[in-house]
C-alpha cells in the first residue's frame, strides 16, 4: 500500500514539475511520496533534483548520501544517471545567473498572470533553464518576445524537449521501465 501511494504521489508531482509548472506544489507532493517510501532512489533523485534548482544544497547533500545507500535498487540506467549528475547536485553554488524570483516562489499560471515585460520573461529564460526547470524556460522564451521568431521559436521547441527528455530518463531509472 505504501508503495503504490508513494507512487501515486510521485507520478502526480512529476505531472506538476514536468507539466503544468507548479514548482511548489510539485516539492511538497515529492517530499509526501518519499514519506510513504523513504528508500525510492528515483524519489530521492528528483526531489534532489527539485531541491538544487530551489538553491538547498544542504539538503541536497543529504538526499544524495541517501541516493548512494539505495543505488542498487536504480535500474541499470539509473545507475548511470545518478553518476553522471552526481557531480552536478553537490557542486557548490553552481548557478552564473540569479532567478529574478525565487525559484521556489514561481507557478507559472501565476507568472503568466502577472503581465510581466518580454525582457522580464527574457530575464527567466537563462536562470531557469541553468536550474534545469526547462518548461518555465520555454514558457519565458515564448514570452520574450513580441513576435515570433525562427530562432526563438525552435529555442523553446530545444527547452520542451529538454524538459521531455528529462521527464523520460526520470521514467527510465524506475526498474522494469521499457524504452518506448
Amino acid at each position: 500500500m505504501s508503495q503504490t501511494e508513494a507512487k501515486r504521489l510521485f507520478d502526480e508531482a512529476n505531472r506538476l514539475w514536468f507539466g503544468e509548472g507548479c514548482f511548489n506544489k510539485a516539492l511538497l507532493l515529492y517530499r509526501e511520496a518519499l514519506k510513504y517510501d523513504p528508500s525510492n532512489p528515483v524519489i530521492l533523485y528528483q526531489l534532489a533534483n527539485v531541491l538544487w534548482a530551489f538553491e538547498q544544497f544542504g539538503e541536497v547533500r543529504g538526499l544524495v548520501a541517501k541516493i548512494e545507500q539505495y543505488q542498487d535498487c536504480f535500474s541499470d540506467f539509473g545507475k548511470e544517471r545518478f553518476a553522471e549528475e552526481k557531480s552536478r547536485l553537490l557542486a557548490p553554488s553552481p548557478f552564473k545567473t540569479p532567478m529574478p524570483i525565487p525559484a521556489c516562489e514561481i507557478e507559472l499560471e501565476e507568472l503568466d498572470s502577472m503581465g510581466l515585460s518580454h525582457k522580464q520573461w527574457m530575464d527567466i529564460e537563462w536562470p531557469a533553464e541553468e536550474r534545469r526547470m526547462f518548461n518555465l524556460a520555454a514558457r519565458a522564451e515564448e514570452r520574450s518576445f513580441p513576435f515570433v521568431d525562427p530562432d526563438s521559436e525552435r529555442e523553446r521547441c530545444r527547452l520542451e524537449e529538454q524538459n521531455n527528455r528529462a521527464y523520460y530518463d526520470l521514467k527510465l531509472m524506475i526498474p522494469g521501465t521499457k524504452w518506448n
